[in-house]
């Protein structure tokens, strides 16, 4: 009897907080009473058997403080919950973790499954990451287990909300680099990006991550491609370890079975993912895959240019490789890092062309190649001028001439002496 008053005292204590909350300002001007307000909700619903979460929670809320029978009321709600959550079927977390994305649950429901704080970090994962479907569900969820603890959560939390790093900063984020915590960039920068204004938060590099991530529906894939690949080549810019490089030649990759079955992609389990790094064995993609969907995508990167007063092109996936690698520091300083940046306007102005397409190189036909994917234009090049040496230069240059692309007078200017289609 007397748990059972305790219980009901907690519950009504529990409506005088959210009411004092709701009255006074929000949990804007009550922080620390609103930490309160869900540290005792958790000791509630764990008395039942119940996880943490705001469809549980749900039975707590109330418009008005309680009569005594409302509070009875409430208790056998909670108990007809935990009887249907305890006698539910278990689920494996790769179910749970696929029914979340697939559902767009919240949060603290699924966060509370399996036992992992609600934090700035692990919200941002779960909404960025899981729901987004930047990574396996699996490799998500371990990565957010490893973040789990007050010491990592505090200088999480702390490396988000700062502006200005100084040394003790830089420290917390060996530490957590270290520990190998995952995601950071995306992390750090996501908030960063929050207290800049508008025109940045529409930048290039928003709009080709929304893009690349299926958020703007196009007519054709060949206007996907054409998007995609002239974002990449005049708007943003590859940077390794703080040297910018303009990214001079892709080539397109995708494989959807029932509508794109290009049988030259890897269809590797990394390129059902969009936004990452793909190593392929010989270079190095953007993925710009589909999980749900089982869409593979990768952007080849197969030729960059080193900004500067004498730019130099690196041609060939592998040396793009080399000068990457190269470039990145040793195994001691961790100062090295590849990622993408939007160029600034005055850049863009001077460089801004259409990206010419040609057939992609090096493939022999396939049989399965019903569809003559190998003969496609999905070999996307800029800079052509007489300094970019890349493969099959005159092949290319031919061809353009043949479709009228460009004039003897420029193919001569490209190539340095004439040529014929």
């Amino acid at each position: 009897m007397e748990q059972q008053d305790k219980l009901k005292n907690a519950i009504r204590g529990l409506a005088k907080i959210q009411l004092h909350i709701d009255n006074s300002g929000g949990p804007e001007e009550n922080g620390e009473l609103f930490e309160e307000y869900f540290h005792i909700r958790a000791k509630v619903l764990a008395s039942f058997g119940l996880p943490d979460s705001d469809t549980f929670g749900k039975i707590l809320f109330v418009k008005s403080l309680p009569t005594d029978k409302e509070v009875d009321t409430i208790i056998n709600n909670l108990k007809k919950a935990a009887t249907e959550y305890l006698l539910s079927p278990a689920k494996t977390e790769a179910q749970i973790l696929d029914e979340a994305i697939e559902k767009k649950l919240e949060p603290e429901q699924v966060l509370a499954e399996f036992g992992i704080t609600a934090h700035l970090y692990t919200l941002f994962v779960y909404k960025e990451i899981l729901l987004a479907k930047r990574d396996h569900p699996l490799a998500v969820l371990e990565a957010l287990r490893l973040a789990d603890d007050p010491k990592t959560l505090n200088l999480l939390g702390i490396v988000a909300l700062t502006k200005n790093f100084g040394e003790e900063e830089k420290k917390m984020l060996e530490y957590l680099n270290a520990k190998g915590i995952k995601y950071l960039d995306h992390y750090i920068s996501a908030f960063q990006l929050d207290g800049k204004d508008e025109e940045i938060q529409q930048s290039q590099l928003a709009e080709f991550w929304h893009d690349l991530n299926g958020g703007f529906e196009f007519k054709t894939l060949d206007d996907k491609f054409s998007a995609l690949t002239h974002y990449l080549m005049n708007y943003l810019c590859l940077v390794v370890a703080d040297q910018p490089y303009r990214i001079t030649e892709l080539e397109v990759y995708y494989h959807d079975k029932d509508n794109h079955p290009d049988p030259y992609v890897h269809c590797a389990s990394e390129q059902l993912f969009a936004g990452n790094w793909y190593f392929n064995g010989a270079g190095l993609d953007i993925t710009f895959g589909d999980y749900e969907k089982k869409i593979y995508g990768g952007l080849l990167i197969r030729g960059i240019m080193k900004f500067g007063e004498n730019p130099r092109y690196i041609s060939g996936p592998s040396n793009v490789l080399k000068e990457i690698f190269s470039n990145i520091g040793n195994i001691l300083t961790g100062e090295g890092s590849i990622c993408l940046r939007e160029l600034n306007k005055e850049i863009i102005q001077t460089i801004e062309t259409e990206p010419i397409q040609v057939v992609r190189i090096g493939l022999t036909k396939k049989k399965e190649d019903t569809e003559n994917y190998a003969e496609k234009k999905y070999r996307y090049l800029v800079e052509l001028n007489l300094q970019h040496k890349f493969k099959d230069k005159e092949k290319v240059v031919r061809q353009l001439l043949a479709d009228n692309k460009i004039s003897k007078e420029q193919a001569k200017e490209i190539m340095g002496y004439n040529i014929n289609p």
